[in-house]
């Protein structure tokens, strides 16, 4: 999300320049540079729009009382196991996007590292995050 977002963001800046050139009347060859700056960017957010559903339909997880297990890729494909004993915090994460189409992120923690599990449904990852946090014997803390 954030690419698409630095796309958009680098094309606004791409049409002020634009407009400056039309402004000033600058050489000919600046259009074009800005030009191919344009169809380039294009070409780079493509990637950014396809990738979200091809995490979302080869991510797959599994939750035992011992174990977590997240195995996520299509051309290259990565399973992870993750004691439970080993789980320090559990977190839920949603951007604009997310919200949007009612989808969330859950992020585990251990010592070590951090382990994702992208574009879950709503209900799914709380009931998820809660699994977790029950097995992991995470208790809720509350803030003063």
């Amino acid at each position: 999300m954030q690419e698409l977002l630095g796309s958009i963001v680098t094309l606004g800046v791409l049409g002020g320049v634009f407009a400056l050139y039309n402004y000033f009347s600058w050489p000919e060859w600046v259009a074009w540079v800005l030009l191919g700056l344009a169809v380039l960017m294009v070409l780079l957010t493509i990637p950014s729009l396809i990738t979200p559903f091809f995490k979302y339909k080869n991510t797959r997880y599994g939750v035992t009382e011992e174990f977590l297990l997240i195995k996520t890729g299509a051309l290259k494909q990565t399973e992870q196991v993750i004691p439970m004993a080993k789980i320090q915090a559990v977190s839920t994460e949603q951007g604009m996007m997310m919200r949007k189409y009612k989808m969330m992120s859950i992020s585990v923690q251990t010592t070590g590292s951090n382990h994702a599990m992208p574009f879950l449904y709503e209900k799914e990852a709380k009931s998820l995050r809660n699994k977790i946090a029950h097995y992991a014997k995470i208790e809720e803390v509350e803030a003063e």
